[in-house]
């Protein structure tokens, strides 16, 4: 309302015009002066967005949760009346607005997250030694000129700050402050010590988790600035970033560590990993020569105990340290690395019973799988150009309820020889890319190809199938999921006996031209044979 200027108020103190409103938003009002109704006995949220000639402070407001400022005049912050019970706010775009004044944050004793976003000439959030002693969630989002952060921290974001060149002072002081992220920073070149060996007790980091994020300009970190506390540490797309901390494989708590999306970086530090660290993730990392010793267990010595590695566009790895995968580990993703050795039966601990995930995609140097993994319920294994043999290995994988095998164009068995009719615990099956010259997936009319545990089926990208007549469809008694992509040649969906099973719920075809003109809703001549499943899209 580009013309309004008042709002006229005829609320007492004790009684309101609007005695049942819980949620009130005020935007683009450019010319209104005049302060908000002064007795709002329900109001939970409040947003108030470019009102940049709004001078009033907040009314009374007893019952306010969440209130956002947004493109204000900071006049509207000067003080506060009666917001004891507001936990969330958020303040953004506010011109002039050097600090939050004392007669607000007074009233805001309840708060705990408070987001700041755009506002460009912030310097502190409040006085040194005054603030809400429960305010436990910090976002700054473009702030380039802060300077200093409140003591009462448990979380605290920072993005988009252009011109951060390093974290606010006083760091010491965040006593709380257990998760931090960094985001989008791209001239924060340093770090402070975040070290938690002081012996005063009182000043001590305890930062559980740190996630860096897009800041180009940083390229290493001093030597043991990490807190020895932290659990979850996550640096990714640092293109310039060199080096981590020496000190971080000593980090005796450390539970997951991802790198990723750092071309620059050539290593990890030197010597085993935490024993408490149960995920590694290293991802593109274009230049990484080298794992982590403490990966492999060679001797017990500070061995790791991991559930799961992932490793992934690291195309300068070229092997594995020395030694067997730890008996602990659970999932085992490996891709796009293009140098690395096979893995093979003598990199697992023969007592090995904790595999249950192996997902392994574009690596050329494997051509079979390890005959050792039967305790796999989860296998994936994607765009193989040499990969060789998958029998007998997979008949013996009678574990598995999941099974994804695409673009494998090498395998030559046929379907109807993999033994998946032996896989009685199978309920996910992904099929494609594969058999180029096949019209069929069975000479063996009578061949039963999948078990009846099957829940969800799908094939893609067979160029020549014609017909899905030997995959006996309707002996599938549990399956619910049909899912056919990219089959050009493929003229029917319904078995021998014209019926698909009665526990089909739904039916999905893709780029498969014949069967869009067959069964297409209401004018394809078999429809009716597909119309009572609940759930179907042919496109």
């Amino acid at each position: 309302m580009s013309e309004w200027e008042h709002w006229e108020d005829w609320s007492s103190s004790t009684e309101s015009l609007f005695p049942c409103l819980h949620e009130l938003t005020i935007q683009y009002c450019p010319k209104l002066i005049m302060k908000l109704p002064t007795y709002l006995p329900s109001l939970t949220e409040l947003s108030v967005h470019f009102c940049p000639k709004l001078e009033s402070p907040l009314s009374r407001l007893p019952l306010l949760k969440e209130l956002y400022v947004g493109e204000c005049n900071e006049a509207v912050l000067s003080s506060g009346n009666d917001l004891t019970s507001l936990t969330k706010l958020t303040i953004s775009g506010i011109s002039g607005l050097i600090k939050l004044h004392e007669g607000f944050v007074q009233f805001l004793q309840g708060l705990r997250v408070l987001k700041v976003w755009e506002c460009e000439e912030l310097e502190y959030l409040w006085e040194d030694g005054f603030g809400s002693e429960n305010s436990h969630s910090l976002e700054i989002r473009d702030c380039d000129q802060l300077v200093s952060l409140g003591c009462n921290l448990q979380s605290l974001q920072i993005d988009r700050c252009d011109k951060l060149e390093r974290l606010p002072n006083g760091w010491q002081s965040l006593t709380c402050l257990e998760e931090l992220t960094i985001r989008n920073c791209p001239k924060l070149a340093s770090f402070p010590d975040m070290r938690n060996d002081s012996t005063d007790s009182n000043n001590l980091c305890l930062l559980e988790e740190l996630v860096i994020y897009r800041c180009p300009s940083l390229i290493c970190f001093p030597k043991g600035q990490l807190p020895t506390t932290l659990k979850s540490l996550s640096i990714s797309c640092c293109e310039n970033l060199k080096s981590l901390p020496e000190g971080m494989m000593g980090m005796c708590a450390l539970e997951y560590l991802s790198i990723g999306g750092c071309p620059s970086l050539i290593g990890l530090p030197k010597g085993g990993l935490p024993a408490t660290l149960k995920e590694l993730r290293i991802w593109s990392c274009g230049r990484l020569e080298s794992l982590p010793e403490g990966i492999m267990h060679y001797d017990s010595t500070y061995a790791a105990a991991l559930q799961a590695l992932v490793i992934f566009k690291c195309p300068s790895l070229t092997s594995f340290p020395r030694g067997k995968f730890p008996s602990t580990l659970e999932r085992l993703h490996i891709g796009d690395c293009e140098h690395l050795e096979s893995i093979s039966e003598e990199m697992f601990h023969s007592t090995n019973n904790s595999l249950q995930s192996l997902i392994l995609g574009r690596y050329p140097n494997l051509k079979t799988l390890p005959d050792c993994l039967n305790t796999l319920t989860d296998l994936r294994i994607v765009d193989f150009e040499n990969l060789e043999l998958l029998l007998p290995q997979i008949k013996k994988l009678t574990r598995l309820t999941s099974l994804f095998i695409r673009n494998c164009e090498n395998i030559k068995t046929p379907l109807s020889q993999w033994g998946l009719s032996r896989l009685t615990s199978l309920k996910l099956l992904w099929i494609g890319g594969m058999f180029p010259d096949a019209t069929s997936f069975s000479d063996d009319p009578h061949s039963i190809l999948f078990p009846t545990t099957l829940t969800s089926l799908t094939l893609s990208q067979f160029q020549n199938l014609e017909s899905l007549a030997s995959l006996s469809l309707q002996t599938l008694t549990s399956l619910e999921q049909l899912e056919i992509q990219s089959c050009p040649k493929l003229r029917s969906i319904l078995p021998r006996e014209g019926l698909l099973p009665d526990t089909l719920s739904r039916l999905y075809v893709w780029l498969c031209p014949h069967l869009t003109q067959r069964y297409s809703k209401e004018e394809g001549d078999d429809w009716p044979k597909i119309a009572h499943i609940p759930r179907v899209q042919i496109l």
